[in-house]
């Protein structure tokens, strides 16, 4: 990504009332907004793709360009080629948390303090119940063991950092031989049910990074 002082948003989309909307919050938050017809053909210039799937569609071709795509309430679409979906109506609060963590992300490329960014926040995980091991994602409710519970909380606490798999041995009650990889290969299929998007990245040597926030439900 170039060096620049604020971050880049493309907002692709048909109608005019949503455009004005979004361009008016991406504003205020502090980016550059350009309005595009169609699919722009270089992601990489931009931070942050919100796009209508009726005008097209986007693969982000860096981890460091997030793209959300934005359909209508209740059509649980699940649309692969997007990091996440927003339902429309969307939250003033989930669309202001979004904005705020790709613009810190973009910051923090430009001073280099991470060679590999996590998912941006649009499409959470959420803590139900710690001690019944579920998580609600994509609006589905996932039941995991204790280990698997104890791992992605775990993760959560660190988001966004590398936690070593002698750390997660630890806080799993110790175990010998690869039972870390077991639960976290697991755990990956579980999630994966219900999202297309690996959300636990394996860093080669290092360990394991959430990709996304873990937030308590409320």
């Amino acid at each position: 990504m170039n060096q620049r002082s604020k971050p880049r948003i493309a907002i692709v989309m048909k109608r005019e009332k949503l455009i004005a909307f979004f361009r008016m919050e991406a504003e205020l938050c502090g980016y550059d907004v350009e309005i595009c017809a169609t699919a722009p053909r270089n992601p990489s210039h931009y931070d942050l793709i919100l796009i209508d799937p009726e005008v097209g569609y986007c693969v982000s071709d860096t981890s460091s360009c997030f793209v959300i795509a934005m359909v209508e309430g209740n059509t649980k679409k699940s649309l692969s080629w997007a990091h996440c979906v927003w339902e429309w109506p969307i939250s003033l609060e989930t669309v202001h948390r979004t904005l705020e963590q790709v613009k810190a992300q973009q910051a923090a490329d430009t001073l280099g303090q991470e060679e590999n960014p996590p998912i941006r926040s649009g499409s959470d995980l959420y803590l139900i119940s710690r001690e019944e091991g579920k998580i609600l994602y994509h609006n589905q409710t996932l039941t995991l063991t204790p280990s698997e519970m104890t791992i992605l909380c775990f993760l959560s606490d660190d988001w966004g950092q590398t936690v070593s798999e002698e750390e997660l041995r630890v806080r799993i009650g110790g175990g010998q031989g690869n039972q870390v990889a077991v639960h976290i290969c697991h755990l990956r299929k579980r999630l994966e049910e219900v999202s297309p998007h690996r959300l636990i990245e394996t860093r080669r040597g290092k360990g394991y990074v959430l990709r996304v926030p873990l937030k308590p439900m409320e």
